[in-house]
């Protein structure tokens, strides 16, 4: 689920808060709970009638959270006064209001597809794509090109770099990229301005870069540690922003829901209109004490000679909490309740028994909903379900059904983290939801009970892995234990279990324990890999097939290494011409930590093998940086952005080559027989070639002095 914060001591404050009472008015029932609080929500999706009626829903809302002594009572307060800013353009901005544009020319040609994407034909954001012959790297803030076939051959030629970042004395993290056709669509966010950041560039046939814009949209941080915010279908960005109303600035028009351009003259913000207005919000359709503006916009980035930000978005009043995932047809958003109302320490217990191992039904559940937002029409439709999905990888639409696997936990039952009550469920129960496409309407509607499959529950929700294959959903856990690997001391980690799901048969299931524990599950073509480790003796890789029920088809083990990125994007694989597949993934000698936690910004090295589907594994070696600290160049520096909350490394398959990213290198790998070295390297962080004529590709300097 959404991660909302980028900072150590942010994360720590969270902690802080969870430990902290919540004041019972009903004694006995929890916020969602209220009589009071379900009244405001709405049967049909319904959208408010105008700005008075929005404050007077904030109002309610914030007594209500006031009564119940929450700390963001008098922030909801405080926006239900009668000092909001107009949500009206200016009369003197014309039409600029309606849409803002730049120009640029377009290169019509489709890009290999380089990320390890959870659907096909959905490109996710990431830190590395391709354009034609050229890579294209996101790192530190900055764009950087690279040639694939420099004079027309085969190599690896250092082009050009770009600062994404406008003004580096501001406090922006520059995130996510995305590329269609020679356009480039960047996304980061900036806390001083409480909004996120969007920078279209392009790309020119030498592979030159060109900003053509940089907008804000009003948001709150939309940093998630495993999902990606942003995706391209056929051309469109798809993003999805959420906004706390409790962050919003009632004096200051700026930190309302607005999309402002930065412009080059003076490097403020400017041409600001509005996403939406008051009138354009839908009411929420559930009980909801912390009440946060989702929007799902789909956006037209240019046609021809012109790139925008023509979106088409929805908003809507739903929890804090949320996942997003999206199909070739659809964006869909699941949306839970305020986590202070569901994991207090110090909730009753409400006459029944907490004790272990207590079969739940939906209906013991906190609600929740989804929704659905048409990418060809913009039409919004919701349906109610229980349980709380893992990840991303917990949906899947296929044959006119939205799949979700979710967690039942019941909120009378809260995990107590501070030990004061005894109480651990063992088990973690789990069921898979089949909503068909019929469920979804404008009129909120809970998913029926007979859509819930209850599955063989985890023995721990900590570390759950799942994913869906097409025909079976494949889940799986590892015991007691995390599945990192057991550095810090001697004990070795249980084996994990795995469960298959055939999807047109959902109790049929079968189970698969492997021989160690569980750190990644990731689908290929002739079924999933699986990683994990029995003790120090390094990372061990599974190949898993679902023809005949889960079975494991081999395992080998990279010794002495440890698994270093956990993000889907940190793994790829090809398929080559003799039929083996080539896999790579981030890993690092021990000694080195377990896992690499999303604020680690040290260079890994990247491992790969070659498996045949009938003699298993191959260990073909490793691709590594020069040094740990990636060779910098003396004259470099970061300015923006340093730390890398996506990962830094990845492994590339194009042209029938294979590349690794390794933080500012980038390694071409060359196979001897059965093992790779590397056969050429460009340093990132290196002085840029000069090149006749050329303009300044940046605002600053390495050093930050000026253009370079």
């Amino acid at each position: 689920m959404s991660l909302s914060l980028k900072s150590i001591a942010a994360l720590a404050g969270l902690a802080g808060l969870a430990s902290q009472a919540i004041a019972q008015p009903g004694g006995e029932t929890l916020p969602y709970e209220d009589p009071r609080l379900q009244s405001l929500a709405t049967v049909e999706l319904t959208q408010f009638a105008g700005e008075h009626d929005f404050r007077r829903y904030l109002h309610r809302v914030g007594e209500l959270a006031e009564e119940w002594g929450l700390y963001w009572a008098d922030d909801l307060m405080s926006k239900s006064k009668p000092s909001l800013p107009s949500w009206a353009c200016d009369d003197d901005e014309g039409d600029a209001c309606d849409t803002i544009v730049v120009t640029g020319s377009r290169i019509a040609t489709p890009n290999p597809v380089i990320t390890n994407n959870q659907t096909v034909g959905v490109d996710e954001g990431d830190i590395v794509k391709q354009i034609g012959d050229f890579l294209v790297v996101l790192q530190d803030g900055r764009l950087f090109s690279v040639n694939l076939q420099p004079d027309g051959a085969p190599g690896l030629a250092f082009t050009d770099r770009l600062d994404v970042y406008v003004d580096p004395e501001r406090r922006v993290w520059i995130d996510e990229m995305l590329v269609t056709d020679n356009r480039i669509i960047v996304t980061g966010y900036s806390y001083e301005d409480q909004a996120s950041e969007v920078t279209v560039l392009e790309m020119d046939a030498t592979g030159y870069f060109s900003r053509l814009g940089s907008f804000l949209i009003s948001s709150s941080d939309y940093y998630d540690v495993d999902n990606y915010a942003t995706r391209i279908i056929d051309g469109r960005l798809v993003i999805h922003m959420p906004y706390q109303v409790s962050d919003m600035d009632s004096i200051d028009p700026a930190g309302w829901p607005v999309l402002r351009r930065w412009t080059s003259e003076d490097g403020q913000p400017d041409n600001r209109r509005p996403l939406f207005d008051a009138r354009e919000i839908y009411r929420p359709v559930l009980p909801i004490i912390e009440p946060t503006i989702h929007t799902i916009s789909v956006c037209e980035l240019g046609r021809g000679d012109q790139a925008d930000l023509d979106c088409q978005t929805q908003a809507f009043i739903a929890g804090p909490t949320s996942e997003l995932y999206v199909s070739g047809e659809h964006a869909y958003l699941w949306t839970g309740g305020s986590w202070e109302g569901h994991y207090a320490d110090d909730l009753p217990v409400r006459g029944r028994s907490c004790t272990m191992r207590e079969t739940l039904t939906p209906e013991m559940v906190p609600p929740g909903g989804i929704y659905r937002m048409s990418l060809e029409t913009g039409d919004l439709a919701v349906v109610g379900t229980r349980g709380f999905p893992f990840d991303q990888f917990s949906f899947a639409e296929y044959g006119g059904q939205l799949r979700n696997l979710v967690a039942l936990e019941d909120a009378h039952c809260a995990y107590d983290s501070l030990g004061d009550r005894e109480f651990d469920r063992a088990i973690t129960q789990v069921s898979l939801i089949s909503i068909p496409d019929r469920a979804f309407s404008t009129r909120f509607r809970e998913a029926a009970s007979d859509r819930y499959t209850a599955l063989p529950g985890a023995e721990s929700g900590t570390g759950l892995e799942n994913r869906f294959t097409g025909t079976h959903l494949v889940y799986g856990w590892s015991v007691v234990e995390n599945g990192d690997a057991p550095w810090w001391d001697e004990t070795a980690r249980k084996p994990a279990h795995l469960m298959m799901v055939p999807l047109d048969d959902p109790t049929n299931t079968s189970s698969l324990t492997l021989t160690h524990s569980l750190l990644r599950l990731e689908t290929i073509d002739t079924g999933l890999i699986a990683t994990g480790y029995v003790h120090r003796e390094g990372l061990r890789v599974s190949h898993l097939t679902t023809t005949d029920g889960l079975q494991r088809a081999a395992t080998t083990l990279l010794p002495g290494r440890l698994e270093t990125e956990g993000r889907s994007h940190a793994f790829n694989f090809t398929r080559r011409a003799d039929g083996t597949a080539l896999l790579g993934l981030p890993t690092e000698l021990e000694p080195g930590p377990a896992f690499r936690y999303w604020w680690r910004s040290t260079a890994s090295e990247l491992s790969f093998l070659s498996l045949d589907d009938e003699t298993g594994f191959t260990a073909l070696g490793t691709l590594e940086p020069l040094s740990d600290d990636a060779a910098e160049h003396p004259d470099y520096e970061c300015e923006v952005s340093c730390i890398d909350w996506y990962g830094n490394s990845r492994p590339i398959f194009t042209q029938g080559r294979i590349f690794a990213l390794l933080s500012t290198e980038i390694v071409e790998g060359g196979l001897s027989g059965d093992r790779i070295k590397p056969v050429r390297r460009v340093d990132l962080t290196a002085p840029l070639p000069i090149r006749p004529n050329r303009q300044a590709a940046s605002t600053h300097t390495m050093d930050g002095s000026g253009a370079n």
